[in-house]
């Protein structure tokens, strides 16, 4: 790879969001931060993350609506949206995935799970191979 992969951080908490800066840094990743939604929305229109990894509950806008914007902004549909959150209620997985984030991972899971994850994730949008959501909104047919 010609350049790092830059990883956006939407997180709140300033030691949580500098612990993952330092994790992607150390993974070889270039790390950005936001601290909110809104944020969110502004860095990826100017810096162009390769991926989001987005936390659920923040001020000003939370990461539901975040990911909802994320997904209705034109040109942005390839980047996968990894939603790293400290709640385990299905209801929230369950919402956070049908609003368009492509992974849901707990902020107790391991450093080298977070990591592969992430890898996985660029590589799938670098191969076109996202979920059928970015497939034009359809679910492929069998052989496809």
């Amino acid at each position: 790879m010609c350049s790092k992969a830059k990883i956006l951080i939407v997180e709140d908490t300033d030691e949580q969001a500098h612990l993952l800066e330092q994790l992607l840094t150390e993974a070889g990743f270039a790390a950005l931060r936001a601290s909110n939604g809104k944020e969110a929305l502004v860095a990826v229109q100017t810096e162009h993350p390769d991926l989001v990894l987005l936390d659920l509950q923040m001020p000003v806008m939370d990461g539901i609506a975040a990911c909802r914007a994320l997904r209705n902004a034109p040109g942005f549909d390839n980047m996968p949206i990894i939603v790293l959150t400290v709640q385990e209620e299905i209801a929230d997985y369950v919402r956070a995935l049908k609003t368009g984030a492509d992974d849901y991972i707990l902020k107790s899971a391991g450093k080298e799970d977070l990591v592969r994850r992430i890898e996985t994730w660029l590589a799938r949008a670098k191969t076109g191979s996202l979920p059928f959501r970015v497939l034009q909104g359809r679910r492929p047919r069998m052989g496809e």
